[in-house]
């Protein structure tokens, strides 16, 4: 692909054949801004070819995967799970993982990869996390192209967002004392 000199793609579009089937990938294109907390690395949308595999292999940051469409399974050190519309896998730094998509109903996800400043393992303990409400964010990850100013800044935005969501997915409803001592002790030193 050619790019003017002074101007960057908004997203690498491309398609790849395996066996007969084309799949259709979007990544989206994203500064190097160094962030610490959130970091966003990779995102993007991939519709997959029947039996489409990826590993076994490691990766180095957090990437989480949502299906959109079809099925497909995800192997990581914990066991195999069959995924469906509506759920979301979750591949941990430092782990090896596989997931391939089914023959007959091939799937299609978005994805976000990032690295984190702070602790998310128990945020992410599932590997399989069932999150329907999620899906509007996947897919404002994965037309992130489409924004020209502040792409990295949105995406992080987004992946927050992702965060808070599966937080209030995860957690019952906190009314023990101890969280209300937690929450004081986090507000008498601001204050």
């Amino acid at each position: 692909m050619h790019v003017p000199s002074g101007h960057r793609p908004l997203s690498l579009a491309y398609c790849c054949q395996v066996k007969e089937t084309v799949c259709l990938i979007n990544r989206i294109m994203m500064h190097t801004l160094r962030l610490r907390d959130v970091y966003p690395l990779v995102c993007g949308t991939q519709q997959c070819g029947p039996g489409q595999q990826w590993g076994p292999a490691v990766r180095d940051f957090y990437l989480l995967h949502y299906v959109f469409d079809g099925k497909g399974v995800y192997i990581s050190p914990r066991g195999r799970n069959t995924l469906e519309p509506g759920q979301m896998f979750v591949i941990r730094p430092g782990e090896t993982i596989s997931y391939t998509a089914d023959q007959a109903e091939r799937w299609s996800y978005g994805w976000v990869g990032f690295t984190c400043g702070f602790p998310l393992e128990e945020l992410l303990e599932e590997d399989v996390i069932a999150a329907p409400e999620c899906v509007h964010l996947f897919r404002a990850l994965g037309d992130a192209d489409q924004v020209s100013q502040g792409r990295e800044w949105y995406i992080c935005g987004k992946i927050y967002e992702l965060l808070a969501l599966l937080a209030a997915i995860s957690s019952p409803k906190q009314n023990s004392a101890a969280h209300y001592v937690q929450l004081a002790q986090n507000y008498i030193p601001s204050h």
